[in-house]
């Protein structure tokens, strides 16, 4: 099996690849080419969901939030 059949195309994402004695090509992928697993993305959507509750406490707080913004003018020399 090549590694188009695979849905690899680019060998950039190729980390090793051996040429097996039966003839298919034995491969694996570099980290960053890997496809997410179930796992990765429940961690994610769990670091998420941390992130938005921890900003609904923020705003339920006022902590951290400007509350109002007054910028100064620029004034450019001619």
């Amino acid at each position: 099996m090549n590694l188009r059949q695979k849905n690899i195309s680019r060998i950039d994402d190729v980390e090793w690849a051996t040429l097996e004695a039966n003839g298919q090509i034995g491969y694996e992928l570099k980290q960053e080419a890997q496809p997410a697993t179930k796992g990765d993305v429940q961690q994610l959507y769990t670091e998420i969901k941390n992130v938005q509750q921890q900003l609904a406490q923020r705003r339920m707080l006022g902590v951290g939030l400007v509350k109002s913004f007054n910028p100064r003018p620029i004034y450019f020399k001619k």
